[in-house]
């Protein structure tokens, strides 16, 4: 019963305007999108009037949520997959900014279990299965690393993100969430890259206005991270690639540091 706009870019000016020439009351985002929206002149002002923010799709920073809790943004946390029909549980940071790092709390007639620390959903909303594959039976295993605590579900890492260098497991969010809390890191992204020693060795691309200090941010990263979690290499980027609805590019990442 209501009216939808598409947008088909990754463009903040683009979506800004779609908001201004249309009564949008809705909008689904990921984080690295409603920064960027954020910076331009009369967006706060546009995006306080939204009835819902749904963000999701990739891992927001604190600095970002607690910004959107003070300028009282209405910012509902999602967390879902194609496999489960988008979006499966949802949390309003506004009524819980305590547990504004969670991934939210179920929705109707989903169920969630936590098996061998792997996220199981079952439900209505799970896929009949993949092609060629025996039928789901409304069970999926996301694979993706989470936790359940007070009916609230934290997602640790996607199992596809993990890094696992010299036996230990590398949670890339926990490390990208670290350098953005460094000073004048305006995007981050961690990745590991194959190495014949460790298996794999943890790398980050970060961008700034002005020029890192490698030596800086590595003694920053120190303080703050385990050693084997800390990045055995920093590449400044001018911007991070990102897909068409914004999450990270991982094989022009891999592209760039080919030749490092």
């Amino acid at each position: 019963g209501f009216s939808i706009n598409l947008v088909n870019s990754f463009n903040a000016e683009v979506i800004f305007n779609a908001f201004t020439h249309y009564p949008v009351t809705i909008v689904s985002l990921v984080p690295t999108l409603l920064k960027r929206i954020l910076e331009l002149p009369g967006a706060e002002f546009r995006l306080k009037s939204m009835r819902y923010i749904l963000l999701g799709g990739g891992p927001a920073s604190d600095r970002l949520l607690l910004k959107c809790i003070h300028d009282k943004i209405n910012i509902i946390k999602t967390y879902g997959m194609t496999e489960t029909c988008s979006g499966i549980v949802g949390l309003s940071i506004l009524n819980e900014p305590e547990n504004r790092q969670y991934a939210g709390r179920p929705f109707k007639d989903v169920n969630l279990n936590i098996e061998n620390g792997t996220i199981r959903i079952t439900g209505p909303m799970v896929m009949k299965g993949y092609l060629g594959d025996p039928i789901a039976n409304g069970s999926h295993d996301s694979k993706d690393l989470g936790r359940i605590k007070n009916d609230i579900l934290y997602l640790d890492c996607r199992r596809k993100d993990l890094i696992i260098s010299g036996g230990e497991n590398v949670n890339p969010r926990e490390v990208e969430s670290v350098i953005q809390s460094f000073p004048n890191i305006s995007d981050a992204a961690v990745t590991g890259l194959k190495d014949d020693e460790w298996g794999q060795r943890v790398v980050a691309f970060v961008v700034s206005k002005n020029e890192v200090d490698t030596e800086k941010l590595g003694e920053f990263c120190r303080e703050k991270l385990s050693d084997f979690k800390c990045p055995k290499d920093i590449i400044q980027l001018d911007e991070i690639p990102r897909t068409v609805i914004g999450k990270v590019d991982l094989p022009k990442l891999t592209g760039y540091i080919k030749g490092f």
